[in-house]
């Protein structure tokens, strides 16, 4: 196929949308976005020019700001009058489909080996991850199809939150996840619940310190040896310091055993907003990792981590006693409402003790396509038997994990060793060498998302305080989708010699 740029995408695409657009007398509102750095092309002065904003005009519609938009974005922005020519007319739903038709014809040429503008990178980056257009135009959120989704690091907004919004996931090679939980923080008005593994950015304590000032009931949980050092060259870091001396309601926890840990990341703002996934809340995280950061406003997911919340805080103690430790089983979800292939699914479980790895088994089995995993470390051997019995029926599974994971623990060799396809990966370039890829998450068939801090170990399983999520909206799955695209290709096949040796057997 010979390769389509703006011109020919302009020509042959927005036509076909504009057709299928509301009639007279409605608005669809774009907003406009501001993009980092590494998203700006150059074709986005095309988009600047008045020939440009000219022929995007109808006398049906108008689209106010729309130059700010880079190309593709304008797909999830046109999200609404989208929905509303699939249920119009037949010629409408026939002008929908000409448009997706002609959408993925595009799609087609950025995968085109021959394809070699380099203003088209970031859209190529984007689709590298599998994403189909109508994935990337169907099924939106209850915010999007009210007002129009607002575009922001390539994602349309999708969670409202106290008169701000906020994307229904954050990447940390598009964004700086941090100033969305200062943007959540400011927000608050009456009560924000954290459980969190340590602090080591200033700018979330500044907030912190403000919602406390303007009358917010701020309760934290930690993990103990954030607080309590474990270690000779440990130190508590000048942010949780800094809490402890503004008096802020602190609790400290400690996993089961020797190694466990409370080793979630995530709040609740005011029982509205639930703020989770991959990221700590700290600068290495913020700058190098590989991470992600997911935002809910779902009733369900809300009072169940709001249930969890609560149980962790009766177990934790206050600051100058001795760390609580795990008692008893964490709560369970009592709804199944994420459909996988003809099963239902949780949309949270948690750990220690609980049934979070009860139910990622659950989704391998049910898996007929294909699995794909960004895991930091995975050493369960429940999980892994699991993975193979889904290869051997044909699932195509591919895995990504830590490049320095993978060199520290010798079970996770046996992966490569029984033959998958595995990769490693790595963060970015720091003063003590590259990132980490501390992902988490796994899509099965391309249909469902588990997400969250639970690693596949047996630590997280019986020992750590843990949450794993499942997802089944087509805009989020379609975001993680793309962002295992960009992983994967990113990462180096691993080989024999890249993992660590097996410890000496016992004489």
């Amino acid at each position: 196929m010979f390769p389509l740029y703006w011109g020919q995408m302009r020509t042959l695409f927005l036509p076909l949308l504009l057709t299928a657009l509301p009639s007279a007398g409605q608005t669809v509102r774009i907003a406009p976005t501001a993009l980092p750095a590494s998203m700006s092309f150059a074709p986005a002065a095309l988009m600047q020019s008045p020939a440009f904003s000219a022929g995007l005009k109808s006398p049906s519609m108008s689209l106010p700001q729309v130059s700010a938009l880079p190309p593709m974005s304008v797909l999830p922005s046109l999200r609404p009058a989208l929905v509303q020519a699939q249920t119009a007319a037949v010629p409408q739903k026939a002008i929908l489909a000409q448009s997706l038709a002609a959408a993925e014809e595009i799609q087609k040429s950025f995968q085109d080996p021959k394809t070699q503008n380099a203003g088209f990178e970031p859209l190529r980056r984007h689709f590298d991850g599998g994403v189909s257009v109508k994935d990337a135009v169907s099924a939106p959120s209850a915010a999007s199809e009210a007002s129009g989704a607002a575009v922001k690091n390539f994602h349309p907004a999708a969670v409202s939150f106290n008169g701000q919004e906020f994307p229904l996931q954050a990447f940390t090679d598009e964004t700086v996840p941090s100033r969305f939980l200062v943007q959540a923080i400011d927000a608050t008005k009456k009560t924000l619940d954290i459980a969190i593994h340590g602090l080591t950015l200033p700018e979330v304590a500044d907030a912190l310190s403000r919602a406390k000032e303007r009358g917010v009931r701020v309760r934290i949980v930690m993990n103990s040896s954030h607080v309590y050092p474990e270690k000779p060259n440990q130190k508590v870091t000048p942010d949780v310091q800094r809490l402890l001396d503004e008096g802020f309601e602190m609790r400290m926890l400690r996993g089961d055993r020797e190694h466990g840990l409370m080793h979630n990341k995530f709040a609740v703002f005011d029982g509205a907003l639930l703020v989770s996934g991959s990221y700590n809340w700290s600068k290495a995280a913020d700058k190098y990792h590989l991470e992600n950061m997911l935002f809910t406003a779902e009733t369900n997911r809300l009072q169940g981590f709001q249930g969890y919340w609560d149980w962790m805080w009766a177990l934790a103690k206050p600051f100058g006693e001795p760390a609580g430790r795990p008692s008893g089983k964490p709560p369970v979800a009592k709804t199944r409402p994420i459909q996988f292939n003809g099963a239902g699914l949780p949309a949270f479980a948690f750990s220690p003790g609980g049934d979070a790895e009860y139910w990622l088994v659950q989704a391998v089995e049910l898996a007929r396509e294909t699995i794909d995993i960004a895991m930091f470390s995975c050493t369960s051997r429940d999980m892994r038997e699991a993975l193979l019995s889904a290869r051997k029926r044909g699932v195509k599974v591919r895995i990504v994990f830590d490049r320095f994971q993978y060199r520290m623990l010798p079970d996770m060799a046996w992966f490569l060793e029984n033959g998958f396809d595995v990769r490693l990966g790595e963060g970015k370039p720091g003063p003590k060498g590259a990132g980490s890829m501390h992902n988490k998450f796994v899509v099965f068939d391309g249909k469902v998302l588990e997400a969250g801090s639970y690693n596949w170990t047996m630590n997280a399983k019986m020992n750590n305080f843990e949450n794993a999520q499942f997802f089944d909206e087509a805009a989020r799955v379609a975001a993680f989708r793309a962002y295992y695209g960009r992983i994967w290709q990113a990462a180096k096949p691993a080989a024999k010699g890249d993992a660590a040796p097996p410890p000496p057997a016992r004489s």
